[in-house]
């Protein structure tokens, strides 16, 4: 990767709001995360840490801040130009980011641009690129215009899109539509394929491709390709 001029970075997860509220209201614990994150990325002659800590309680919206203060002095101070993001949501339901105080702590916010449509919802578009009547205003350019207003730091907001669909059991063929299950998750390769074989369609208010069949009932896809991903990267 850095033959090719990329860098690499350790990714620390935890979706977990109990185990992160230990962690991130206790400044022992604080410390020790961050040494050890150190030390990895010092070891592996890495480039830093992406920290994807999702499903914060909006407690812990000060000691996330701090984590991040502490973890970007470390690296500063190990490293001669180290990377830290942070990988932060669509949308900010419970208000446990301050994205402007994040931005200024660290490299930048990777906001997460999919689940606008989510595993156990009603089937529609993954990543819808505007707002609309037919799916309501989140988007991604809603997503793009909150960051910017409560973060304000333009080249500190990296959009993330997705390689991947949603095929959720359906009441019927109706757009939008209805779910009788969750949904299981597609990888792109297999949309595509899968898309060829069922017969692609275009859904104009989120910039969406999407695709029907029936097995024991109908299923809805929603994914995207190359299409609909060049149209969300001209979005920035």
């Amino acid at each position: 990767a850095h033959a090719q001029g990329c860098r690499v970075c350790l990714c620390a997860t935890n979706f977990d709001d109990d185990e992160l509220h230990t962690l991130l209201s206790t400044p022992a614990y604080r410390a020790t995360a961050v040494d050890n994150l150190v030390s990895q990325v010092v070891a592996m002659n890495a480039d830093g840490v992406d920290l994807d800590f999702e499903g914060m309680n909006t407690e812990d919206q000060p000691p996330l801040t701090a984590f991040t203060q502490e973890l970007q002095a470390a690296l500063d101070a190990a490293l001669p130009s180290p990377w830290l993001t942070l990988a932060t949501p669509a949308v900010d339901w419970g208000g446990a980011y301050d994205y402007d105080e994040l931005m200024y702590a660290s490299s930048g916010l990777f906001f997460m641009g999919y689940g606008y449509h989510w595993s156990g919802g009603d089937p529609g578009p993954v990543a819808p690129k505007e707002g609309s009547s037919l799916w309501g205003g989140y988007s991604l350019a809603w997503t793009i215009e909150d960051y910017i207003q409560y973060g304000g730091v333009l080249d500190e907001i990296f959009m993330g899109l997705p390689l991947y669909g949603r095929d959720w059991p359906s009441v019927d063929d109706s757009i939008p539509g209805e779910a009788t299950d969750t949904s299981d998750a597609i990888i792109y390769t297999s949309a595509i394929s899968e898309s060829a074989t069922y017969g692609a369609q275009w859904d104009p208010e989120s910039t969406t491709p999407y695709y029907m069949y029936q097995d024991g009932g109908w299923h809805q896809v929603w994914y995207d390709d190359a299409d609909s991903l060049l149209s969300k990267i001209e979005l920035v």
